[in-house]
């Protein structure tokens, strides 16, 4: 029997060397659903495949941001970062964090892109927020708060945010007759 996490990571693994398109692969992983229950838990799935998407995405743009700096000099301070990264650089943290009464926090951010100024690092820009879900039910709304949060401040106004998602409960298909769109 081959276990399901293992089979998971082989395939992001994939992803992340260009052997295999993201979508054939998320196809891949999705159907081993079934055999990750078996073996652990549905609840543990839910966990386990939202930290999966995360990771997924971030392959997928850290591949593309090393490509266009390889192209063009113009992508060079271009990087994508972990919620983890950019706590540990007080500077972005800064630049990303709300005010909410008296405390500031950080928004829901999966993955953040950044502009860095290598000679000023003050001068380094956070371009935009993914929030990564799975599962859109009763999460969209996370993302247009902190959308609205960060428009509060002439810092983070320019912050763009977007939600990346699978769509698997198909919120945001349409049926006609024949077939979903």
């Amino acid at each position: 029997m081959i276990d399901a996490k293992e089979h998971i990571e082989n395939t992001i693994n994939k992803i992340r060397k260009g052997e295999i398109p993201p979508e054939k692969a998320w196809s891949v992983i999705v159907k081993m659903k079934e055999e990750y229950v078996k073996q652990y838990s549905e609840q543990s799935w839910h966990s386990f495949i939202g930290n999966k998407f995360e990771e997924v995405i971030y392959s997928i743009i850290k591949g593309y941001l090393f490509r266009k700096k390889s192209e063009d000099s113009m992508f060079i301070g271009l990087d994508a970062l972990t919620e983890k990264e950019v706590k540990s650089n007080d500077i972005l943290m800064r630049k990303l964090a709300v005010r909410y009464g008296e405390f500031f926090l950080l928004p829901d951010a999966d993955i953040i892109i950044v502009d860095y100024n290598f000679i000023d690092m003050w001068k380094s820009e956070v371009l935009a927020i993914l929030s990564c879900k799975t599962s859109l039910r009763e999460r969209i709304a996370q993302a247009c708060y902190w959308k609205l949060k960060l428009l509060s401040s002439d810092i983070t106004k320019n912050v763009r945010v977007f939600l990346v998602t699978t769509d698997n409960d198909n919120d945001f298909s349409i049926m006609d007759k024949k077939r979903r769109i």
